[in-house]
């Protein structure tokens, strides 16, 4: 059982979370206290072995050894201290990973399962069936965080995931029921989970105000007012794929995810003569000039743009934030789509900075694991709606 004492040693721990190893005095400058105040929450820290002595001539987490402390060491996490296991549920597959207590990944396993066979009861065994290799026979393991590409409640019901094809999946239930082991369990909608992730990592490329964007299957978007990410009264916000835009040639109003998103995109673009099956040959062809993906594309970045139009009227956001797989075809197409945006943006109103993070298969798997460890260094309540202070490892 872990229990911080106080709000000075949960400080402690999230500033030496950044990874970089500091001495008492550097850790008190950060801090904005006296270098009195660390020393007995630190000793306290070490004791307990969520901290150790870095090598003074090594300051690289991966490399550096235990030492006797003397004035003038520096402290980092103990990476071995404990492990975070993370899944991220997507389109077509699932992927399981566990990491130490820096964010490293020790351990990593992906299934794909094809669309037409995705059931939540499908998914929901090869999740438990893949969580269990990894964390069978480890008593170190604080948690595990799920991210889904839908609608989440505060009590881990899947409302609903339409690119899955899910609806009322109490899928916090069912995890609890097959994994027992684990005491700490969080569902959230991915691109929630990666705004708060982004959010607490690099606080200073949101600014105040922000829209994060995930594009995957879905679009799915985490916003962030005054530096926390609003999850609304009943934990759906952010469903920024379900607002309705104008269809492209004067057509009915769709959701934007109809249009912007994977699957709608890869449909438009066979529908106009293409052959690309993945986002990489759907790029190719753009780029070798084929009519039909071109036309797709243009549609696409058009569609987009309308929507953050529509987000930025309603949030005045300082910066927006892209990622996942499909941020790659934004970062192709972001002169011509940010053009758009600026665009239609009404008279007064300024845009947004864009930036563009490209992910891998592995990016909410550690950022399930950075909220995690975010609420074990928290003293009272945790970001993820339970106390941290108190914490079981598994």
């Amino acid at each position: 059982m872990l229990t911080l004492r106080n709000e000075t040693e949960a400080t402690i721990l999230q500033v030496l979370a950044k990874g970089v190893p500091l001495s008492r005095a550097e850790l008190a400058r950060e801090m904005g206290v006296t270098r009195s105040t660390v020393g007995a929450p630190t000793a306290r820290l070490l004791d307990l072995g969520l901290l150790r002595f870095a090598d003074p001539l090594d300051t690289d987490p991966k490399t550096a050894v235990r030492r006797f402390g003397r004035p003038g060491e520096r402290l980092e996490l103990t990476p071995g201290f404990c492990t975070f296991a993370a899944v991220d549920i997507s389109f077509g597959c699932i992927k399981v990973g566990l990491t130490d207590t820096l964010g490293g990944i020790v351990a990593f396993r992906s299934r794909d399962i094809a669309p037409a066979e995705q059931t939540a009861e499908a998914t929901m065994a090869a999740v438990a069936e893949l969580t269990r290799a990894l964390i069978d026979g480890r008593d170190d393991v604080a948690g595990l965080a799920v991210s889904v590409p839908g609608v989440v409640t505060d009590n881990g019901l899947i409302l609903r995931a339409p690119t899955l094809g899910w609806r009322d999946v109490p899928l916090t239930a069912q995890l609890r029921d097959s994994l027992p082991r684990i005491d700490r369990l969080h569902v959230s909608n991915d691109a929630s989970l990666y705004a708060a992730a982004f959010s607490n990592r690099h606080p200073d490329r949101l600014g105040g105000n922000a829209i994060v964007v995930w594009m995957d299957a879905g679009i799915g978007g985490g916003l962030v007012a005054n530096g926390t990410v609003i999850n609304g009264n009943a934990g759906l916000a952010g469903e920024i794929g379900h607002m309705f835009i104008s269809a492209r040639d004067g057509a009915a109003m769709h959701r934007l995810e109809d249009i912007a998103g994977y699957a709608a995109l890869m449909s438009r673009s066979r529908a106009l003569g293409g052959s690309a099956d993945s986002i990489e040959s759907l790029l190719d062809e753009y780029r070798a000039g084929h009519p039909g993906t071109r036309r797709a594309l243009q549609d696409w970045s058009r569609a987009l743009a309308e929507g953050l139009t529509n987000l930025t009227s309603l949030m005045d956001p300082g910066v927006m934030l892209f990622s996942g797989p499909m941020a790659a075809i934004l970062k192709e197409l972001e002169a011509e789509t940010f053009a758009a945006y600026t665009s239609m943006l009404q008279y007064g109103t300024p845009p947004a900075r864009w930036r563009i993070e490209l992910s891998d298969d592995r990016t909410l798997v550690r950022a399930g694991a950075i909220m995690l460890r975010h609420d074990l260094f928290t003293f009272g309540e945790g970001a993820m709606g339970r106390a941290a202070s108190g914490l079981r490892l598994a």
